[in-house]
């Protein structure tokens, strides 16, 4: 609930212990909506957030795939003998 809608809908409610609003209330409400200007430079900005947010995951899952890769080598090559992984030292 955003605070302008709070701000109307606080003073209409009925009801003792549980607060009512009725559809008639809520639909009364008029919702700011910015000029579209404004809306294009929100969605412009949302967009790049967005894009800047998918080059995360994309680095992220190439690096989860090559630490796997790293991580089933090391494995490997701990089983094969090719490392010590004993903890002895000679």
């Amino acid at each position: 609930m955003t605070r302008s809608f709070r701000e109307y809908a606080i003073p209409e409610f009925t009801g003792v212990s549980v607060p009512h609003i009725s559809d008639k209330q809520v639909r009364s409400w008029r919702l700011r909506v910015p000029d579209l200007t404004t809306q294009d430079q929100l969605a412009r900005r949302v967009e790049a957030e967005v894009s800047q947010i998918n080059s995360v995951i994309a680095r992220t899952e190439e690096f989860i795939a090559l630490a796997k890769e790293r991580r089933a080598a090391l494995i490997t090559a701990a089983v094969t003998g090719q490392i010590d992984v004993s903890g002895e030292t000679s």
